[in-house]
């Protein structure tokens, strides 16, 4: 009889330890199922193809094509930004603010 405690003793131990180790290895993507994440395959930044919408789809905002561009590009390329980035855009009703956010998060997000 007490060996048989021991032994269960012994199998309870190691199903603890190998599923917490199995926990903590595939934590992030637990997570990820769970929740949205900020990382691949979510969020995928395509340069490229954000250039070229930019300036194949915006017309007469020169300033949103190197200005948006640029911010994106520096804080995607940054390993570890201390803030988030935000970005406002304003202008009056018809700009296209509306249509610059659908473009960057259409090259931007999954």
């Amino acid at each position: 009889m007490h060996s048989l405690a021991e032994s269960i003793s012994s199998l309870t131990r190691a199903a603890v330890t190998y599923g917490g180790g199995a926990l903590w290895a595939f934590q992030h993507k637990i997570k990820c199922n769970l929740f949205e994440c900020c990382d691949k395959p979510y969020v995928n930044p395509r340069f490229d193809k954000l250039h070229s919408d930019l300036h194949k789809l915006v017309y007469g905002q020169h300033l949103v094509l190197d200005t948006v561009e640029k911010a994106i590009r520096a804080h995607w390329t940054n390993e570890r930004p201390k803030k988030p980035l935000a970005m406002s855009f304003h202008g009056y009703t018809g700009s296209g603010k509306n249509y610059v956010a659908e473009i960057i998060a259409n090259n931007t997000f999954k």
